[in-house]
Formats: structure tokens, C-alpha cells, sequence
């Protein structure tokens, strides 16, 4: 998901990155990693408000690690950034990197409102500064041959589904904002992008239904589920499902399942168990190499999609896709959460691409 604008745009030649990551959390710290591994990449610095991770950082890559993006611009003088901080968090980051020129990278979704999306837009098109949103599955290889296949057939596709889909310890243990977001917000995105990139489906109405209690009796006031039905003007529908409920003893922290039906074909897609089952007395597992080190490099599609990034801030061209899509995915998440809440069908205009 990139900008429409060339990364030559002012403040985007660059002899080399010099990056800033902001947001000191794994995802932070997985593309802090993929900086340290690329000769064309200097870490300069980490941002966070926490004390903590500020310290882990500087032990781990040796860099500065400040609490405020002000005084780390200042000090550090980047040319760009990655913002891996919570969901919600991203304008006040995003609108400042865009007014010191850092080309950026943003993990999904650009916002959980849809006037902050629009904001975020407007201030890197304003600047004419190259921004990119982190929609990883645009870069798995799986996703890339059915993207083709069905380009190729030429056939419509008539029914998309995907369940993304989290353990019970993603929300209680693993995301200390968890309770500022829900399943919608936190997997939907991938999934909803998926709908329009792969299917290029253009949703007008959305039918959406929640569930709670299992998060919130265990002190977490978030849902526990929602379930999201997409139509199109020509009558084609997606469905998403994301669940932050599934049970501690499934073999994978996720479940991530996509079906896709075309007017002659059809694809079904399981990440859930992967290539290896792994097994001992008490558990069975499914161990996961989408990303893994090999001799010495790192590869998978989340560092495919970094390396892509830094190969059109640092080289110069054309980004292949534009900020309205991202804005696109927060309005249909924000109407699926809105059709859930209210019990009823919400319509989706079109997005104004001028905002």
C-alpha cells in the first residue's frame, strides 16, 4: 500500500535511509531488525513513551531511544520512519513526520477513526512526502500468485471470505492497549485490504454482528468478535471474521483461513498450521517460518515489504499503490463497528480522495 506520488517528491533523494522507528514494540523491534540487516538502512534511533522498551532498544541495537519524536529528530537527524505504535495512535506521529520530510512506513490500519485517516493522508500529500502503509499480505508469495491467477482468468470474484483470527493470550498478554482496540480494528484490516486488492471489490453496504463477554469478564472491556458481510453495487460479498477468543490450546497464536470464488475458479488458503506440526507429552504445536533467519539473512514477506519500502524511498520511482485504500479499509472496519453496534446496514459512499 504506497503513495500514488514518486518518491522523488521533495525531501525523498536520499543517498541513504536514516531511519527513526517509533512505536518500540514487536513490530517496531522486527523492523528495527530488518534496518540493522540492510546495508542501505543506518538505525538512528527508537521513540517510545515507555521507559522499558526504551531501555530494551538501546540494549539491543545500541542506538538512542528517546520518549519524544521531537527531541529524536533533533538529535538524530533521520530521513524516515517506521510508526509501529498502537492502532489509535498514529496521527499526532504521522502528521509530525510528515512535517519533518520523513518518507514512512505505517503499520495497519492508518487510523481507527476515519477523519484521522483522511488527516494522515492529507498531511503527507500536503508535503509531497512518500508514505507507505505496512499491508504485509500484499507481499505473501500465496496472496501474489491467486492476485495474478485471477487477473489472468479475467473472472469477477463473487464470494470472498477470510477468518483472521487470535488465541486468548494476543489480547490478554501480548497488547497492553488491547482494550482501546478489538478484533475488528487489530486483524480486520488485513482482511478487509485483501477484499480490495486481491478482489477488487468496492463494498457499498456493510452488514456486521458482535459478540462479548469472555474478554470483559476477564477485565478486558473489548469484544470478543465480530463478523462482517460486504456487499457490492453488482451484488458480489465478502465476508470477514476475527476473533480474539480462540482457546490457549490451539497450536498457533493465529487461525487465518481465505476463500475466494470467481465466476470459473475457486481458492481456499490455511496459514493456521504451516509446513511443520511439532509435537511432545503435552502439547501440539504448529511452528510458524514466515520470517525466519538463513544464513545470516533475514528473510519472509513482512522484510520482503521493508526491503520494497526502502527500495523506492532510497532509489527513486513510482509508488505502486496510493494512501485512498488505507483510507478505504478504515471506513468500511469503521462501518463494520458501527453496523455491529447500532443492528443495522450501513452504507458506504465513496471515499472522498481530496480530504
Amino acid at each position: 500500500m504506497c503513495s500514488s506520488q514518486s518518491s522523488n517528491s521533495k525531501g525523498s533523494e536520499r543517498d541513504g535511509m536514516r531511519l527513526l522507528v517509533v512505536g518500540l514494540g514487536i513490530r517496531g523491534v522486527l523492523f528495527a531488525t530488518a534496518a540493522r540487516r540492510d546495508s542501505r538502512v543506518t538505525l538512528v534511533a527508537g521513540v517510545d513513551n515507555d521507559a522499558n522498551r526504551c531501555d530494551r532498544f538501546r540494549d539491543m541495537f545500541g542506538v538512542g531511544a528517546y520518549r519524544s519524536i521531537h527531541e529524536a529528530v533533533e538529535r538524530t537527524k533521520p530521513n524516515a520512519a517506521v510508526i509501529a505504535t498502537p492502532d489509535d495512535a498514529h496521527l499526532e506521529v504521522a502528521a509530525a513526520c510528515a512535517n519533518y520530510g520523513l518518507a514512512s512506513l505505517i503499520e495497519k490500519p492508518l487510523a481507527t477513526d476515519v477523519e484521522e485517516a483522511k488527516r494522515i493522508r492529507y498531511e503527507f500529500q500536503k508535503a509531497g512526502i512518500p508514505c507507505m502503509v505496512a499491508f504485509e499480505n500484499r507481499w505473501r508469495p500465496e496472496f501474489v500468485y491467486l492476485r495474478r491467477k485471477i487477473q489472468e482468468s479475467g473472472d469477477r470474484v463473487l464470494y470472498f471470505r477470510a477468518n483472521l483470527s487470535n488465541r486468548l493470550d494476543v489480547p490478554l498478554e501480548m497488547l497492553s492497549w488491547a482494550a482501546r482496540s478489538s478484533p475488528g480494528w487489530f486483524l480486520g484490516p488485513h482482511c478487509v485490504d485483501l477484499m480490495l486488492w486481491l478482489c477488487d471489490m468496492r463494498p457499498v453496504r456493510v452488514h456486521a454482528g458482535a459478540s462479548s463477554g469472555v474478554l470483559k469478564s476477564r477485565g478486558l472491556n473489548t469484544i470478543d468478535s465480530l463478523v462482517s458481510t460486504f456487499e457490492t453495487e453488482d451484488g458480489r460479498i465478502g465476508v470477514v471474521e476475527n476473533h480474539w477468543v480462540l482457546p490457549r490450546g490451539r497450536g498457533s497464536v493465529f487461525d487465518f483461513k481465505v476463500e475466494v470464488v470467481t465466476e470459473r475458479f475457486s481458492w481456499s488458503l490455511d496459514f493456521e498450521r504451516g509446513a511443520i506440526v511439532e509435537a511432545n507429552d503435552s502439547a501440539l504445536s504448529y511452528p510458524h517460518t514466515d520470517v525466519a533467519e538463513v544464513q545470516g539473512r533475514l528473510v519472509g514477506f513482512p522484510y520482503l515489504m521493508f526491503s520494497s519500502w526502502v527500495d523506492l524511498v532510497t532509489q527513486g520511482g513510482e509508488w505502486e499503490r496510493d494512501l485512498d485504500d488505507a483510507v478505504r479499509v478504515t471506513e468500511l472496519v469503521a462501518a463494520a463497528h458501527e453496523a455491529a453496534q447500532t443492528h443495522r446496514v450501513v452504507s458506504v459512499g465513496p471515499s472522498d480522495t481530496t480530504a
